[in-house]
């Protein structure tokens, strides 16, 4: 029978595969870097420096293996919001970049407009809370759904699923059923044949994904902690037929009314 401590067992009863030795190796140099930052923060003497060795040498060997082989980092790159690059002030450094990160056609498959024509802007709570719900549905429609892997268990966690209103978080029977209704919506229900999001399919988006806000936030929504800047942002303006400033109602219509638009405005460009 093999070690508990070399094999995790999933609820299904099946094993997760053991760790290649490119894993291993990135794992180790994780660790190293987490020590390292312990270091820093008990203000070891030279342990920043080091952290900044490291790093740099580590952008240094990425940014030459990316001109070396591009093709594996083109695919890595496509998906990626963000790319370590070593930053300098100088323009023409800057331009360099650019055109690096060009090249490396970063971010083209996000699904997301990143730099086409007039972009997004990061400062509007509506623009993020759907970034965080595309990344949510991509997941929840891969087959099959895998509930305790790491990176699903990422992307149920950045939108706060099972978050009360404290921010504590329990794993209960609710929380199960918020995780089956989840795999349900993206595996069986609206999620399931939706097309990739772009300025022409926005509103299929905006309309398929109000079921799945709701099951990511909650019933009561509004109070959730990952959307009070939601709620600050909308409160100006959600008012009742008089003007007057709005109930409850008007509130959570006015939140759950901007992240529906907010598919268009983020949507990449047909």
């Amino acid at each position: 029978m093999k070690s508990a401590s070399r094999t995790a067992l999933l609820s299904n009863g099946k094993t997760l595969p053991k760790p290649s030795k490119s894993r291993k190796l990135s794992q180790s140099a994780r660790a190293s870097i987490a020590k390292l930052i312990l270091l820093i923060q008990s203000e070891i003497p030279g342990a920043a420096a080091e952290l900044h060795s490291t790093a740099a040498f580590a952008v240094q060997m990425l940014t030459w293996l990316c001109k070396q082989q591009p093709t594996p980092f083109m695919a890595i790159a496509r998906k990626k919001f963000a790319w370590p690059l070593m930053y300098s002030q100088h323009p023409e450094k800057i331009r360099a970049n650019a055109a690096f990160a060009k090249a490396l056609a970063l971010g083209t498959a996000t699904q997301i407009n990143l730099s086409s024509g007039k972009t997004f802007s990061y400062h509007v709570p509506a623009n993020n809370i759907a970034m965080d719900l595309l990344e949510l549905a991509q997941r929840l429609r891969q087959a099959p759904f895998r509930p305790l892997s790491l990176l699903d268990l990422r992307s149920v966690a950045i939108c706060g699923v099972g978050l009360s209103p404290s921010g504590a978080h329990r794993y209960d029977d609710l929380y199960e059923e918020r995780l089956r209704a989840l795999e349900n919506w993206g595996q069986r229900g609206q999620g399931k044949d939706l097309p990739g999001l772009t300025k022409h399919t926005a509103a299929k988006w905006a309309e398929a994904t109000g079921e799945l806000f709701m099951i990511a936030y909650g019933e009561n929504f509004e109070s959730h902690p990952y959307l009070q800047d939601l709620k600050e942002a909308v409160v100006g303006r959600a008012r009742d037929a008089q003007g007057k400033p709005g109930s409850r109602g008007h509130i959570r219509k006015a939140m759950r009314q901007a992240v529906k638009q907010a598919w268009r405005s983020i949507a990449a460009v047909d």
